[in-house]
């Protein structure tokens, strides 16, 4: 579908205006979402990642499945949570597992890292709609459905 063609469909709204512009920048947001995390850092508070751990953040997005080496340390756990954030926001009705030894440490992990996440990066936590988390269960919802 071309620019025009968009355009076209609602051009009496302001909405209908700028489809094309969130249309352009929804796919933006997928195809660069460390810039996205750039973009709504706070100027406290937040971090910025390191050149590697972007270029995993946009493969983990890009790609149906990776093959990475990393040490100890490194953020792989945090980098794969904000990412599962970033599609459970950005893909409606989505559904995304974490996986550890146990579940209890799988919930503990997921638990811990996405309060890290809405740390770092509070906008985000004005798209979940509920969070429930026990010993042995963690689940998070968001507006999309994810």
């Amino acid at each position: 579908m071309k620019k025009s063609q968009v355009l076209e469909l609602s051009n009496d709204s302001i909405f209908g205006k700028n489809l094309w512009n969130y249309t352009v920048f929804a796919s933006w947001v997928n195809w660069y979402p460390d810039l996205f995390l750039d973009l709504i850092t706070p100027k406290k508070g937040g971090i910025r990642l390191n050149a590697d751990q972007r270029i995993l953040l946009r493969c983990i997005l890009r790609f149906v499945s990776i093959y990475g080496v990393f040490p100890r340390g490194y953020g792989k756990t945090f980098i794969e949570v904000l990412a599962a954030v970033i599609v459970a926001i950005r893909f409606p009705d989505i559904t995304i597992a974490l996986t550890a030894q146990t579940k209890e440490n799988a919930a503990e992990l997921l638990t811990d890292k996405v309060e890290e996440i809405f740390k770092y990066y509070p906008m985000l936590k004005n798209e979940m709609s509920y969070a429930k988390s026990s010993k042995g269960d963690a689940e998070y919802g968001f507006k999309s459905g994810g």
